[in-house]
């Protein structure tokens, strides 16, 4: 049997993770607010996949995971004018 893989944003000094949500489960990535590349231009997370599905990341010590299954997301936001 397969083990059931889960994805959490780790926490870290940039503002993006407050930005962005990742469903552990269902494994989509969502900005929970609407993007200004007026603001930043681009974030970066840095997602890690697990089969501990409880897992709190708010207290994991990230020195010690396997690089295997950390994942870094780099997003650009690109400029729409919004004064049209």
């Amino acid at each position: 049997m397969t083990a059931q893989v889960c994805y959490f944003i780790l926490p870290d000094a940039s503002n993006s993770t407050g930005i962005f949500v990742v469903d552990p489960l269902q494994h989509i990535l969502t900005a929970k607010v609407r993007l200004d590349r007026e603001k930043q231009t681009n974030h970066t997370l840095t997602i890690w996949a697990t089969d501990n599905c409880h897992s709190d990341v708010t207290k994991l010590n990230t020195q010690g995971l396997d690089k295997s299954s950390l994942l870094r997301v780099m997003i650009n936001v690109l400029d729409v004018n919004d004064n049209a």
